[in-house]
């Protein structure tokens, strides 16, 4: 820099600023000086730029960030305090060398070929670059018979999203890890069909949780509920604007022990707070806001108000069902069956109901009667039911008779009253157990269960890989090649503990 031979302290006529004294400890001073007109301000040593730094010296990190690519905290911080001997890697390095290495390595623990039976979840996403990617999350039971997952790879979708191009990346991924897939979870759109026929899987299952939301948007597009939405949320907004609504509803929440917890929805919160919220009837109040509040919040009358309360108390089965199936800990895919059963029953017309309610109920019902229609995924689903020790006895008679024919064809030493009994032997979760104990009795039995239970009823798992995907192609690394996006997305969701990656970093 142009004043380096200036001692602390000391000030450089030409720049206007003057070197720090040694209290400042902060990194940051090393490419900062202090303004010789304003003690409060600090100038960039690089393009003279003043800042006010008495809050912090964030901003002035963002600055050498931000302005001139310097990030005082990396790479100098490392040589300087902690070894200098240390040559650090370059950019270049850890990109097309020390990634890529690692990679490999974590990808050859990856146990997928090694397993008979593997189940797929797969899902799309869109970049801050407008760039299409795949990703494929495998699950499978291993030998102790413990349900595990893994994400394979997240792969750029360079043509459009038509089900035989979505297939063939499928198909390329079966190939390159030599997985055998007996099943693929996806969301019910019609290119992901078409997408698992393409790739040569025998069974594909549309997300429960996606269908529940689909019968779940039906129920929204009413004309009351929409109104009742509408007018909530122009008060919710109106509030986050105002300061004054704020700071009135803070008072009134405090005069009023109401419990605020973490609401599932919307209109559970207003509807908690809906005597809160009256507030903002007040005459005085209305007055002064009279204009804002004409425009932008509608207060909900008694009838709107018991309506969302009907509304809410419809769809809080819809909300339990889609976190019950939104897990890939434990097998989800034998809950379909009974909860898809129990969700026709809940919204079955009764005689009491209102006309609102009716119109919820409808709505709902003719989109899950439209579901799950194929007669060879349904039989795939009940049997899963009846290998789930959770629902078995949810499990039709006719799910029983298939599942034992199956075992009957490929152990025929075993006799009808010996399979009925093992498979009322699992009278308890976990559900993988039951596999465990019939691995000695009746092998074929045991591969049954790693077959079906493998098998995930959403595809969330797939999903959440758009907010590590987030994580990682930020702003400022929106034009990271698609293959480091991939490679960094991997390690990120298979390095499963710290051990783990320092024996990686140690092999390389």
């Amino acid at each position: 820099y142009s004043n380096t031979t200036v001692k602390s302290g000391q000030t450089d006529t030409k720049m206007n600023y003057r070197n720090v004294s040694a209290k400042f400890l902060s990194k940051v001073w090393e490419f900062f000086g202090l303004s010789t007109k304003d003690e409060k301000k600090a100038v960039c040593k690089t393009c003279l730029m003043e800042m006010a730094y008495t809050g912090g010296t964030t901003n002035l990190a963002n600055h050498l960030k931000r302005h001139h690519g310097i990030d005082p905290f990396s790479k100098g911080w490392l040589k300087k305090d902690c070894e200098p001997r240390y040559t650090f890697p370059c950019r270049a390095t850890f990109s097309e060398t020390i990634i890529p290495s690692m990679y490999e390595t974590v990808a050859t623990q990856i146990k997928v070929a090694e397993t008979e039976n593997v189940a797929w979840t797969t899902d799309s996403w869109t970049s801050r670059a407008t760039q299409s990617y795949v990703t494929i999350t495998a699950h499978f039971i291993n030998s102790d018979m413990e349900l595990c997952s893994q994400v394979l790879q997240t792969r750029e979708l360079p043509d459009s999203h038509t089900g035989q191009h979505i297939g063939e990346v499928l198909l390329q991924a079966k190939k390159e890890w030599s997985c055998n897939v007996s099943s693929v979870t996806t969301d019910n759109a019609a290119n992901r069909k078409i997408a698992a026929k393409v790739a040569e899987i025998p069974i594909h299952i549309g997300c429960f949780a996606h269908t529940l939301n689909l019968a779940s948007g039906r129920a929204l597009d009413i004309k009351e509920v929409h109104s009742i939405l509408a007018k909530i949320r122009s008060i919710v907004s109106f509030i986050h604007r105002s300061t004054s609504a704020t700071a009135l509803l803070n008072k009134k929440q405090k005069m009023l022990q109401t419990r605020w917890n973490s609401s599932f929805l919307m209109v559970e919160r207003f509807l908690q707070q809906v005597a809160i919220l009256a507030t903002l009837t007040d005459e005085s109040f209305r007055k002064q806001h009279e204009a804002k509040l004409a425009h932008t919040a509608a207060i909900l009358g008694p009838n709107e108000v018991q309506q969302g309360e009907q509304f809410l108390k419809l769809m809080e089965p819809m909300y339990h069902a889609t976190v019950a199936l939104s897990g890939d800990q434990s097998p989800t895919v034998g809950l379909i069956v009974p909860l898809l059963r129990k969700m026709k029953e809940i919204y079955a017309p009764e005689k009491d109901d209102t006309s609102f309610q009716q119109k919820v109920k409808q709505a709902i019902l003719q989109d899950l009667e439209k579901r799950y229609t194929d007669e060879g995924l349904v039989h795939f689903l009940e049997e899963a039911t009846v290998l789930d020790p959770r629902v078995k006895d949810k499990a039709p008679e006719e799910a029983w008779q298939r599942l034992q024919n199956k075992v009957i064809t490929r152990t025929p030493q075993l006799k009808c009253p010996d399979i009925e009994t093992k498979l009322n032997y699992h009278p308890a979760p976990p559900p993988c157990s039951f596999g465990m104990q019939m691995r000695a009795s009746s092998p074929f039995m045991s591969k049954l269960v790693k077959i079906y239970l493998c098998t995930q009823a959403s595809s969330v798992a797939s999903e959440r890989i758009f907010s590590t995907a987030g994580d990682i192609v930020t702003s400022t690394r929106s034009c990271l090649d698609p293959e480091h996006v991939d490679q960094l997305i991997f390690l990120k969701k298979n390095f499963k503990n710290d051990k783990n990656l320092a024996a990686v970093l140690l092999s390389l």
